[in-house]
Formats: structure tokens, sequence, C-alpha cells
């Protein structure tokens, strides 16, 4: 019986570890656990997505744009802070990993905790990249969020 109990903990453990911690590779780029927090109000709603991008290649790439089918439009920023503004491409360098900041315009949808949505990043040499924005609990996201 105790055997049973740890394997279904650890079971439990690395599916809650994998949720936390998912990564898209693609060409040189690696994109760390994209997110975004549930919704509160009836949609359209603006909604910020969060992310890593680390660049693992030798040569720089730059982020043009992005989309989802859910969202009339996407802006990117150059970082998470809630009051950078709007730019139209974002430098990857070599080596480097940033934490820029999309805003999804007029996101059609509820956007509840667990659930995820697809969204494609254009990249200038690496191209299209599509990926999985999970959505997770407002509740609990610690102090410190955005990530």
């Amino acid at each position: 019986m105790k055997v049973v109990f740890y394997l279904g903990l650890s079971a439990g453990l690395a599916a809650a570890v994998s949720v936390k911690a998912h990564e898209i590779k693609h060409k040189g780029l690696t994109i760390v656990h994209p997110w975004t927090a549930q919704t509160i109000a009836a949609p359209p709603n603006d909604v910020a997505v969060y992310m890593k991008i680390r660049n693992l290649s030798k040569t720089a790439d730059r982020l043009l744009g992005a989309s989802t089918p859910q969202a009339k439009a996407v802006q990117l920023h150059t970082s998470n802070n809630l009051t950078s503004l709007a730019v139209v491409s974002i430098p990857i360098p070599p080596g480097s990993e940033l934490r820029p900041r999309f805003l999804l315009l007029g996101f059609a949808g509820s956007l509840d905790p667990y659930d995820s949505f697809p969204m494609t990043l254009v990249f200038e040499k690496a191209g299209r990249m599509e990926i999985a924005v999970t959505v997770e609990d407002v509740e609990q996201q610690p102090a410190e969020s955005p990530r």
C-alpha cells in the first residue's frame, strides 16, 4: 500500500514540475514556460502572456511578432514591466535570455486554470514557432510574479 502511495505521489510531483517548467526548442531558441493568468472578467479582455526566450545559438535572431486565433492583435513589449511600451521587434543576441511580455488585445474566450491555447511566435531567422500558453491560477501565483 505504501509503495502505491509513493508511486502516485512521485508521478503527481513529476507532472506538476513538467507543467511549471515546459520548454519548446526550435533552431537554437528555447521558449521557457509561456503562461498567462486566468481571467476573471467576461471576454473580450486584454491578456498578458509571459515567457523566457533563450538564444542558445551563436547567431543573433529577432522576434518579429506573434499571433493567436483568440486575439484581435498581439503587441510585443521588451520587458515584464506593465508600463513598458509596445515595440515592433525585439533583438535576441546569441547566448541571451529575454523576458518579453505579449499583450493579447481583444482576447475572445475565457481563461480557466490549467487550460492552454495556441500562440505562434515569428522570428527573423528561426521562422515560425508554434507554442502552447498555459493558463495559471491567479491564487497560486507568487507575490513576485510575473516570473
